[in-house]
Protein backbone atom coordinates (compact mmCIF):
# COMPACT_ATOMS: atom_id res chain seq x y z
CA UNK A 1 0.00 0.00 0.00
CA UNK A 2 1.25 3.48 -0.88
CA UNK A 3 1.83 5.95 1.85
CA UNK A 4 0.32 9.43 1.27
CA UNK A 5 2.75 12.26 0.64
CA UNK A 6 3.28 14.65 3.54
CA UNK A 7 1.33 17.91 3.28
CA UNK A 8 4.54 19.94 3.11
CA UNK A 9 5.42 18.18 -0.16
CA UNK A 10 2.11 19.29 -1.72
CA UNK A 11 2.52 23.04 -1.10
CA UNK A 12 4.70 23.74 -4.18
CA UNK A 13 2.23 21.85 -6.37
CA UNK A 14 -0.77 23.69 -4.86
CA UNK A 15 0.92 27.08 -5.29
CA UNK A 16 1.65 26.31 -8.95
CA UNK A 17 -1.94 25.19 -9.53
CA UNK A 18 -3.34 28.27 -7.78
CA UNK A 19 -1.21 30.54 -9.96
CA UNK A 20 -2.35 28.70 -13.09
CA UNK A 21 -6.01 28.86 -12.12
CA UNK A 22 -5.82 32.56 -11.27
CA UNK A 23 -4.12 33.45 -14.56
CA UNK A 24 -6.28 31.18 -16.71
CA UNK A 25 -9.60 32.11 -15.18
CA UNK A 26 -9.15 35.76 -14.23
CA UNK A 27 -12.38 37.72 -14.49
CA UNK A 28 -12.40 40.65 -16.91
CA UNK A 29 -12.40 44.11 -15.38
CA UNK A 30 -16.02 45.26 -15.32
CA UNK A 31 -15.71 48.56 -13.51
CA UNK A 32 -13.84 51.61 -14.65
CA UNK A 33 -11.37 53.36 -12.38
CA UNK A 34 -12.85 55.84 -9.89
CA UNK A 35 -14.45 58.85 -11.52
CA UNK A 36 -13.94 62.42 -10.53
CA UNK A 37 -16.97 64.27 -9.25
CA UNK A 38 -19.16 66.01 -11.77
CA UNK A 39 -18.14 69.53 -12.60
CA UNK A 40 -20.73 72.27 -12.07
CA UNK A 41 -21.32 72.31 -15.85
CA UNK A 42 -21.78 68.50 -15.99
CA UNK A 43 -24.15 68.62 -13.00
CA UNK A 44 -26.16 71.39 -14.63
CA UNK A 45 -26.29 69.46 -17.91
CA UNK A 46 -27.53 66.33 -16.14
CA UNK A 47 -30.17 68.26 -14.17
CA UNK A 48 -31.33 69.95 -17.40
CA UNK A 49 -31.75 66.56 -19.09
CA UNK A 50 -33.65 65.14 -16.10
CA UNK A 51 -35.92 68.21 -15.86
CA UNK A 52 -36.76 67.93 -19.56
CA UNK A 53 -37.58 64.22 -19.17
CA UNK A 54 -39.81 64.97 -16.16
CA UNK A 55 -41.64 67.72 -18.05
CA UNK A 56 -42.20 65.37 -21.00
CA UNK A 57 -43.78 62.86 -18.58
CA UNK A 58 -46.10 65.55 -17.23
CA UNK A 59 -44.63 65.92 -13.75
CA UNK A 60 -45.39 69.15 -11.90
CA UNK A 61 -42.56 71.71 -11.87
CA UNK A 62 -42.54 71.59 -8.03
CA UNK A 63 -41.15 68.05 -8.33
CA UNK A 64 -37.43 68.04 -9.04
CA UNK A 65 -34.25 66.15 -8.23
CA UNK A 66 -31.07 66.69 -6.26
CA UNK A 67 -27.83 64.87 -7.13
CA UNK A 68 -26.75 62.76 -4.17
CA UNK A 69 -23.90 60.42 -5.15
CA UNK A 70 -22.07 58.85 -8.05
CA UNK A 71 -19.78 55.96 -8.86
CA UNK A 72 -18.17 54.46 -11.95
CA UNK A 73 -19.99 52.03 -14.18
CA UNK A 74 -18.89 49.66 -16.92
CA UNK A 75 -17.07 50.95 -20.00
CA UNK A 76 -16.63 54.51 -18.74
CA UNK A 77 -20.26 55.08 -17.81
CA UNK A 78 -21.21 57.00 -14.66
CA UNK A 79 -23.97 55.99 -12.29
CA UNK A 80 -25.56 58.92 -10.48
CA UNK A 81 -28.14 58.67 -7.69
CA UNK A 82 -30.62 61.48 -7.29
CA UNK A 83 -33.08 62.29 -4.54
CA UNK A 84 -36.55 63.44 -5.54
CA UNK A 85 -37.69 66.72 -4.04
CA UNK A 86 -40.89 68.73 -3.76
CA UNK A 87 -40.34 72.48 -3.54
CA UNK A 88 -36.75 71.74 -2.51
CA UNK A 89 -37.71 69.30 0.29
CA UNK A 90 -36.51 65.72 -0.07
CA UNK A 91 -39.22 63.10 -0.56
CA UNK A 92 -38.15 60.25 1.72
CA UNK A 93 -37.88 56.90 -0.09
CA UNK A 94 -38.09 58.43 -3.57
CA UNK A 95 -35.00 58.41 -5.77
CA UNK A 96 -33.63 57.75 -9.24
CA UNK A 97 -30.56 55.94 -10.48
CA UNK A 98 -29.24 57.55 -13.67
CA UNK A 99 -26.68 55.96 -16.00
CA UNK A 100 -24.76 58.32 -18.31
CA UNK A 101 -22.26 57.61 -21.05
CA UNK A 102 -18.79 59.13 -21.21
CA UNK A 103 -20.20 62.30 -22.84
CA UNK A 104 -22.73 62.81 -20.02
CA UNK A 105 -25.79 61.81 -22.08
CA UNK A 106 -28.40 59.82 -20.15
CA UNK A 107 -28.44 56.16 -21.17
CA UNK A 108 -31.10 54.98 -18.68
CA UNK A 109 -33.06 56.07 -15.63
CA UNK A 110 -34.63 53.84 -12.99
CA UNK A 111 -36.82 55.67 -10.51
CA UNK A 112 -39.73 55.44 -8.14
CA UNK A 113 -43.01 56.86 -9.39
CA UNK A 114 -43.27 60.40 -8.07
CA UNK A 115 -46.86 60.76 -9.22
CA UNK A 116 -47.86 58.19 -6.58
CA UNK A 117 -46.11 60.31 -3.97
CA UNK A 118 -47.98 63.42 -5.12
CA UNK A 119 -51.33 61.69 -4.64
CA UNK A 120 -50.74 60.67 -1.05
CA UNK A 121 -48.12 57.93 -1.30
CA UNK A 122 -45.08 57.98 0.98
CA UNK A 123 -45.36 61.64 1.99
CA UNK A 124 -48.32 63.66 0.73
CA UNK A 125 -47.11 66.80 -0.98
CA UNK A 126 -49.54 69.03 0.93
CA UNK A 127 -47.57 68.14 4.09
CA UNK A 128 -44.61 70.16 2.79
CA UNK A 129 -46.64 73.35 3.12
CA UNK A 130 -47.59 72.73 6.76
CA UNK A 131 -45.36 74.19 9.48
CA UNK A 132 -44.22 71.65 12.08
CA UNK A 133 -46.42 71.43 15.18
CA UNK A 134 -43.57 70.36 17.49
CA UNK A 135 -39.94 71.35 17.93
CA UNK A 136 -37.08 69.22 16.57
CA UNK A 137 -36.07 68.29 20.15
CA UNK A 138 -39.61 67.08 20.90
CA UNK A 139 -39.65 65.04 17.66
CA UNK A 140 -36.38 63.34 18.67
CA UNK A 141 -37.72 62.64 22.17
CA UNK A 142 -40.90 61.04 20.77
CA UNK A 143 -38.98 58.98 18.20
CA UNK A 144 -36.44 57.79 20.78
CA UNK A 145 -39.15 56.81 23.26
CA UNK A 146 -41.00 54.82 20.59
CA UNK A 147 -37.94 52.71 19.70
CA UNK A 148 -36.46 52.56 23.19
CA UNK A 149 -39.46 52.56 25.57
CA UNK A 150 -37.27 52.10 28.67
CA UNK A 151 -35.26 55.21 27.97
CA UNK A 152 -32.40 56.25 25.80
CA UNK A 153 -29.68 53.74 24.90
CA UNK A 154 -27.55 52.62 27.83
CA UNK A 155 -25.41 55.41 29.18
CA UNK A 156 -25.52 57.64 26.10
CA UNK A 157 -26.88 61.17 26.33
CA UNK A 158 -29.90 62.02 24.24
CA UNK A 159 -29.12 63.90 21.02
CA UNK A 160 -29.68 67.63 20.95
CA UNK A 161 -30.82 69.83 18.10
Amino acid sequence: MMKPAPLSALWPLLATMAGYCTAAHAAPQLMAPPVTTLSPQQSSNLLTQLTAMDAARGLAPELSVRLSSQHPGAAGQKIVRTQHTYKGLRIFGSESVVVTDTAGTIVSVASTDRRAVSTGGLAPLAAADVPPAISPAEAIRIAASSVAPRGWTAGRPAPSC
